[in-house]
């Protein structure tokens, strides 16, 4: 049997749930309370009826005003020895009730909200969503799933096609051509496996199809590639050679076209880089028409020698355009001698000759084509040798024949003038010698 302070520290604040021995199922809550105090009490049986009123513990005994009653009502609590939390209620020695679990109330609220009907909605309500969102989850994995296969199929089958638009690429080999590179496996074979074939056999049919390796491949060639196969078609080392020799040679001729096709797209972007960085120049609309063409063969070529006559052209227009622009300079270059000549002679007899050179010089700037170019500059370097130059050279000996004049002209004069002096210098000194022959007789 619990005493009052036992009880107390029971039921203080604590909701309690348990069966009376009738089978009805009760659970109560006992308010928060004090020593000798009245404290709030609420019953609820078999989840349905509800009881209210106040409780209070004393002399070791519980008893209960519910609303609308007269009379307390008391009972006893008593413990089980042997099984924590058992707990039995009784009167007068009597047990009429067991209860089976005590909790604090805010426990007792949250157990009574998990098993409440919003509870159960709001959880069953809570899986629904989670299902949901897990088959979502799942449809949402199998559509990557399947897109990821779809999009791996889809780069495999443009991988195989590509490898496909490539083989068909490759130059196709003549009847001639395909015997010979069998002739050089058999050779080549012959040299790592000395045994595989009786060599006198050997030796004996493929000396026979020798010419073959010099172009013949008449029907008598042909026969005795015929034989010579049927005797190497007998070694399986030497038909896995020949695979694996086909093998090499195909990944060699994916290599070119695949080095081909890089080099022409390099070549592209050049022509376009030249392009930016060169606006004005005279080239552009042959460079625009070139990327057009090539770039249609990049896109989709119809065989490695177009592709490497594509290549050969951009490297061909690069050597012309440097060579042109060589030109360019030099016709530049010639331009400023006719003009720098022309200032310093402005009643030149050569004016209007010299501009007409200078008009097709700059006609030929602002069109430039190689050959017009080379001819142009060579007429003008011709035109400049024999009509300036000798000109200058004219003017040149003229000019020192003139100042040759002029200085034998003053050369004749000063020597005038000194005789002269001479002259009159002698007289004077005659002069005095008479006047002192006269003062001083001898």
């Amino acid at each position: 049997k619990l005493k009052t302070l036992d009880m107390e520290r029971l039921l203080f604040g604590a909701a309690i749930l348990g069966f009376y021995e009738n089978g009805d199922v009760f659970e109560s809550i006992y308010s928060p309370n004090s020593p000798d105090q009245k404290g709030d009490y609420k019953a609820l049986l078999n989840q349905k009826q509800e009881f209210k009123g106040v409780y209070k513990i004393a002399q070791s005994k519980i008893c209960y005003l519910l609303d609308g009653a007269k009379d307390w009502e008391c009972a006893v609590l008593y413990k089980r020895k042997k099984l924590d939390g058992i707990y039995y209620w009784g009167v007068k020695g009597k047990i009429f009730a067991k209860i089976v679990k005590v909790m604090d109330i805010p426990t007792y609220e949250k157990m009574k909200f998990d098993h409440s009907e919003a509870e159960k909605a709001r959880r069953a309500e809570e899986k629904r969503l989670a299902e949901e969102k897990r088959i979502a989850e799942e449809k949402a994995a199998e559509e990557k799933r399947l897109a990821e296969e779809k999009r791996l199929a889809e780069e495999k089958r443009i991988a195989e096609e590509i490898i496909q638009k490539k083989l068909s690429l490759i130059p196709s080999e003549t009847d001639l051509e395909k015997a010979q590179f069998y002739l050089q496996m058999i050779q080549d074979f012959s040299k790592q496996y000395p045994d595989e074939f009786d060599f006198v056999e050997l030796m004996g049919l493929f000396s026979i199809s020798k010419p073959v390796l010099d172009g013949v491949f008449d029907a008598e060639q042909k026969n005795n590639i015929k034989n010579l196969r049927n005797l190497t078609d007998s070694s399986s080392n030497f038909v896995e050679y020949e695979k694996s020799q086909i093998q090499i040679k195909i990944s060699k001729s994916l290599n070119d076209i695949d080095l081909a096709i890089d080099l022409l797209s390099l070549n592209i972007d050049n022509l376009k880089t030249y392009m930016q960085e060169n606006m004005t120049s005279n080239f552009i609309s042959k460079i625009l028409e070139e990327i057009k063409v090539s770039e249609m063969t990049l896109n989709n070529p119809n065989s490695l020698l177009e592709i490497n006559n594509a290549n050969s052209r951009i490297t061909n227009l690069h050597k012309d355009i440097k060579i042109i622009e060589e030109k360019i300079i030099l016709a530049e270059s010639n331009i400023k001698k006719l003009k720098d000549y022309l200032q310093e002679n402005m009643t030149s007899d050569l004016l209007p000759e010299i501009l007409d050179i200078i008009k097709s010089l700059e006609k030929n700037i602002e069109n430039p084509i190689l050959d017009n170019l080379n001819k142009v500059n060579e007429d003008v370097k011709q035109f400049i040798s024999l009509k300036i130059d000798v000109t200058n050279v004219q003017s040149k000996e003229s000019e020192n024949k003139s100042s040759a004049e002029t200085f034998v002209s003053n050369e004749e004069s000063d020597s005038i003038n000194i005789n002269s002096a001479n002259y009159d210098n002698e007289m004077s000194q005659g002069h005095l010698l008479k006047s002192r022959s006269k003062i001083f007789p001898n």
